[in-house]
């Protein structure tokens, strides 16, 4: 009888006026007692109580075997006693025998269930106290389950058992889903019974997570919600750090319920960022190459050369690509890469477009362009010099094709572009700056983002 969790549940048993069991608790049982034929009163007591919660009345016929049982949970169900009669005449060569009972107070009133097997067969649509007879089945492994009616939802879904030839069992289903949890409980005649392990699922969530340097764990749920589990990575117990594919068991290590499942958890790598510096640089016939600067800082790379790995020499153009050479990060960038004649000037990009820009809107910052002599000064005394930009999406990385987006004219070795408008919104817009017929390295500015006016969207867009 369900209507109490833990130590209060304990109850003393008086037969006939005397005390028969003390400490008695839910789930607790015996094998038969010896008890005289004839009246029998019985009387359950709870803990500090003078007024019994259960009483009742039977008439033992002689020799007889009885298994009386404690009912309800006095909220859904009154609390009761049942007295059911044992038929422990064995069963065929081969055969046992086996009782099925509802005595799970999770409802008022029917408290309806059906006694199914794993696979869906209908064995029997019970009631609350309902209580069949003994039948007799081959011996074997048996997985029964406990569903709402109509079979959709299980209740209890205890683990499959393996039924002797001979034995004589009894097989209940218990508990309100309250103070104790709905259960299967096994009552071998003769014998104390014991409460069934019940099925319970691992279920895995955020099995793909990124690199962040710490010990990443995966979530792991469980129906019923909230059971112990084990977990381990690779076998070991330790958070795995690195990039990397892991298997993952998780293994539930509550009592009362089995269940366990394997996953792949994987941990991809971070992405890097990688900066170009030093991008003009003058002949000097020995191999050249920019600086890069990664983000986090001090990592590996490999740098191409319009594809090769050996440093250029010579005056010209080359295109540059830098890739991330770690385990844990993943990262590339491109850019062109020149070598001027000694006596060669230089551009530098003062300032770019960056931040929060709308399209139609005009760019902020201003775009501003250096044009540096050969000393790496700011060229002042250049008024000539006529600066193109080329507007370039992702997928036009190092290309110069299209026409130029716009043009202006250097003012003492500066030329500003305050008035740039880009009218479609796109992610990673990027200018090439070039000085079309002077020999300087042309720039290209990292990327930015061009955003529609969600208002505008909302109010004009909308079909």
């Amino acid at each position: 009888a369900p209507f109490a969790a833990g130590s209060d549940s304990e109850v003393e048993i008086r037969v006939n006026g005397e005390t028969l069991l003390t400490g008695v608790a839910y789930g607790d049982s015996t094998g038969y007692l010896d008890v005289d034929a004839g009246p029998l009163s019985v009387e359950i007591f709870t803990a500090g109580t003078s007024e019994p919660a259960i009483a009742a009345a039977a008439e033992l016929v002689p020799g007889q075997r009885y298994s009386a049982i404690a009912v309800g949970d006095g909220v859904n169900q009154d609390l009761a006693l049942i007295l059911l009669g044992d038929d422990v005449s064995a069963p065929a060569e081969g055969q046992f025998k086996l009782r099925l009972g509802h005595l799970a107070p999770f409802a008022e009133g029917s408290a309806s269930a059906e006694v199914r097997l794993a696979d869906g067969t209908l064995l029997a649509e019970v009631d609350f106290g309902d209580v069949g007879d003994f039948v007799e089945l081959l011996a074997g492994s048996y997985d029964l389950v406990i569903t709402a009616p109509g079979g959709e939802t299980v209740l209890i879904d205890p683990v499959a058992l393996e039924f002797a030839g001979g034995e004589i069992v009894t097989a209940l289903a218990t508990g309100n889903a309250e103070v104790q949890m709905l259960g299967a409980f096994a009552l071998p005649a003769g014998e104390p019974g014991f409460f069934l392990d019940l099925n319970a699922e691992v279920i895995f969530e955020d099995a793909f997570q990124v690199f962040t340097g710490n010990g990443l764990e995966i979530t792991v749920i469980t129906d019923p919600p909230d059971l112990a589990v084990e977990v381990s990575y690779d076998g070991l117990d330790d958070l795995p750090v690195d990039a990397g594919a892991y298997l993952v068991t998780a293994t539930i290590v509550e009592p009362g319920y089995v269940g366990s499942g394997e996953t792949t958890f994987e941990i991809a790598p971070a992405t890097a960022s990688l900066a170009f510096e030093a991008l003009s640089q003058r002949f000097t016939g020995e191999g050249l190459a920019p600086a890069v600067v990664t983000d986090p800082e001090g990592l590996s790379f490999e740098l191409t050369f319009d594809g090769g790995t050996e440093l250029p020499v010579d005056v010209g153009d080359y295109i540059v690509s830098a890739a991330i050479d770690e385990n844990n990060f993943v990262g590339s960038a491109n850019a062109i890469f020149r070598i001027l004649s000694a006596d060669g000037q230089s551009m530098r990009l003062v300032q770019q477009p960056e931040g929060f820009n709308l399209f139609g809107r005009v760019l902020t910052p201003a775009l501003v362009v250096e044009v540096l002599d050969g000393t790496g000064e700011v060229a002042a005394d250049d008024n000539e010099t006529v600066i193109d930009l080329r507007l370039l999406q992702a997928a036009q990385a190092g290309s110069r094709a299209g026409p130029a987006f716009a043009s202006a004219e250097v003012v003492n070795g500066v030329a500003v572009f305050d008035d740039l408008v880009i009218e479609v919104g796109g992610d990673g817009y990027r200018f090439l700056i070039e000085a079309p017929g002077r020999d300087l390295t042309p720039l290209i500015t990292q990327p930015f983002d061009v955003q529609g006016d969600q208002i505008y969207s909302d109010r004009f867009e909308q079909p």
